[in-house]
């Protein structure tokens, strides 16, 4: 009965060393901010990206309205000065004439509405990134500080984990020391400081003396 305790102890141990041995989940842990940090740099560059793309399409139709507003200046005046002459007279050459200086001015006013759409647009477009960039970092500030205290507890979880067993592995390396030189304790307790084993609390002592509560002699 003793050998068969004491292999099943053993056969305890070494399931004990072995569940002590690290996991490879555990091995991922410390570089989890890294990859937090790595996340969130990653999606503020993607914003920052479209915010300079519209910045610069912005700055692109406005110097394409101005330039075009340059070049059309001198001919604009003059047609809205033949516009107002041409809007008392009857003939059809004077109208014609008229229809075909509106329909300029009409395309002219048509573009330049266009492109100043175009800008207004790109500006809300970027005021929105801007304002998004802002509550998207602040967000990830806050979820980095839940993920860090995820992070920690899983890692304070783990050290107390393999604190228990290391704890109950000692503990069942004294029982192999009862199991070998003397029978168990018979109160249920565990000795962890001299063992159960020679010159211990329990079995017999080195000069046939009884060195603990329990033995022959």
């Amino acid at each position: 009965m003793k050998r068969t305790g004491a292999r099943t102890i053993l056969s305890s141990a070494a399931i004990v060393a072995v569940s002590l041995m690290p996991l490879p989940a555990f091995s991922q842990v410390a570089g989890a901010d890294q990859g937090i940090f790595g996340d969130e740099e990653q999606m503020l560059q993607i914003n920052q990206g479209q915010i300079r793309q519209f910045e610069q399409e912005k700055m692109q139709t406005q110097r394409d309205l101005q330039s075009e507003e340059a070049k059309n200046a001198p001919y604009r005046l003059k047609v809205e000065k033949q516009i107002k002459d041409l809007s008392g007279q009857k003939t059809a050459a004077s109208q014609d004439k008229l229809k075909e200086l509106q329909s300029w001015l009409d395309r002219d006013n048509a573009y330049r509405a266009h492109q100043q759409a175009l800008i207004d647009k790109l500006t809300q477009a970027i005021t929105r990134l801007e304002s998004t960039q802002m509550q998207t970092s602040s967000n990830l500030q806050n979820d980095i500080v839940a993920m860090r205290q995820n992070v920690q507890d899983q890692k304070d979880a783990a050290k107390f984990d393999r604190m228990m067993k290391m704890n109950y592995f000692n503990e069942l390396q004294s029982e192999m020391g009862a199991a070998s030189w003397g029978r168990p304790p018979e109160d249920g307790t565990f000795n962890s400081v001299g063992g159960y084993g020679f010159m211990g609390g329990y079995g017999m002592g080195a000069f046939g003396r009884q060195s603990g509560g329990y033995g022959r002699w």
